[in-house]
């Protein structure tokens, strides 16, 4: 959790499938198909992302509040 990408996103898996899930629909041909999935993936993430962090912070209680602060949960956090 302190170096590499980790240390700047929390969720760097997350933020790339969000990446990817925005350009299908310009990258297949069926724009309609290609939309769904951004709707899919979202409900996956509200549902999931809230149990994860829950999960972190109740085994590393302030270690993990301390990341989560320093740390964005798709973007990097700006820098004061």
């Amino acid at each position: 959790m302190t170096g590499g990408i980790d240390a700047r996103i929390r969720h760097p898996m997350y933020a790339s499938i969000w990446t990817s899930s925005l350009a299908q629909p310009v990258l297949i041909h069926n724009w309609i198909a290609g939309s769904l999935v951004i709707p899919a993936f979202a409900a996956m993430w509200f549902l999931r992302v809230p149990r994860e962090e829950a999960m972190m912070r109740e085994r590393f209680g302030a270690t993990w509040d301390a990341y989560a602060q320093r740390a964005g949960r798709l973007l990097p956090k700006r820098s004061a």
